[in-house]
């Protein structure tokens, strides 16, 4: 799965201009409250983000001066095979020592690591626009919502809830997708089918309760001239319609959203995980950590 190298943000919030290579594995950012740490985490999370749309306001233009673009441009590496087959005019090269290179068929290319570039602009029209770039003088090329979400990028942050229930494009979805791989596809309707057997039931249990109401409607029906003997009380099929958007987790019976806020960051950590395995890209946004937790850190980092 992909692994984020580059990162260049400009003209982003509190960021005008940030610049900043990234090493494989953890990557802590350290600073002070306001200093743009969560702002450098959205970049991340907005260039790669698996959604075909998102919302900017003038407030996240930086100083507010919508006349210059939000630009931020991501370059990875260990990026899927088939997307570097879609892109392949695109595809750039990591050296052993960092640097980025353009031309994959230059001598100097030779050792070096493919990568992509994915760029994302907002400009005062407020509408997004991603794409792949390579700076050898072609036009950048569309990147969809599809394509990125093979960039497993996922973020831990206050705002978990949603990890936690089916909707298209959240990470239980996307679990669910990877598990259901090579079902059958008279399997995939399994809530449908539920649905059904339980409306069957209910209508049963309250067909007795309308009796009464019935008769006196099928009756009166009657004399104004209009037959129907067949009329029963039954629960609108458009009103059960619920599909897997409205499936959530639970423990018990308590839904998960419920739990404590360090309790739901760690399940919904655990969701990211097993998508992004072997690799992928997980943003957490703040992490409490002791003084003893610290040294533990810096031990097993040295080492």
């Amino acid at each position: 799965m992909a692994t984020l190298h580059h990162l260049i943000i400009k003209n982003f919030r509190g960021i005008q201009n940030f610049d900043q290579n990234f090493k494989k594995g953890l990557t802590c950012i350290i600073g002070r409250g306001d200093s743009g740490k969560s702002t450098i985490l959205d970049a991340i999370s907005f260039v790669l983000s698996s959604s075909w749309s998102l919302s900017f306001y003038d407030s996240d233009f930086y100083n507010c001066q919508t006349n210059s673009p939000i630009e931020i441009e991501a370059t990875l590496v260990d990026v899927p095979e088939k997307l570097l087959a879609k892109y392949g005019m695109y595809v750039r090269g990591v050296k052993s020592d960092g640097t980025i290179i353009d031309d994959m068929e230059s001598d100097e290319a030779e050792f070096a690591t493919a990568a992509l570039t994915i760029n994302l602009k907002v400009t005062k029209d407020l509408e997004p626009i991603w794409s792949v770039a390579n700076y050898r003088g072609q036009a950048p090329a569309s990147i969809s919502a599809i394509d990125r979400s093979h960039f497993n990028s996922a973020t831990i942050s206050n705002y978990s809830d949603k990890h936690f229930s089916l909707n298209k494009g959240n990470p239980l979805y996307t679990l669910l997708k990877k598990t259901e791989v090579g079902q059958a596809e008279d399997e995939e309707n399994v809530i449908l089918e539920v649905l059904r057997r339980a409306k069957h039931e209910i209508d049963g249990s309250i067909a007795e309760k309308f009796n009464e109401v019935i008769k006196v409607v099928v009756e009166t029906s009657k004399k104004l001239g209009i037959s129907a003997p067949d009329i029963k009380a039954s629960i609108d099929h458009r009103d059960i319609s619920i599909k897997e958007n409205k499936v959530c987790l639970h423990e018990i019976d308590v839904p998960l959203r419920l739990k404590g806020k360090g309790s739901k960051r760690l399940i919904s950590l655990a969701i990211q995980l097993s998508i992004a395995e072997p690799n992928g890209i997980i943003l957490i946004d703040e992490i409490s950590c002791d003084e003893g937790c610290a040294e533990k850190y810096v031990k097993i980092s040295n080492e």
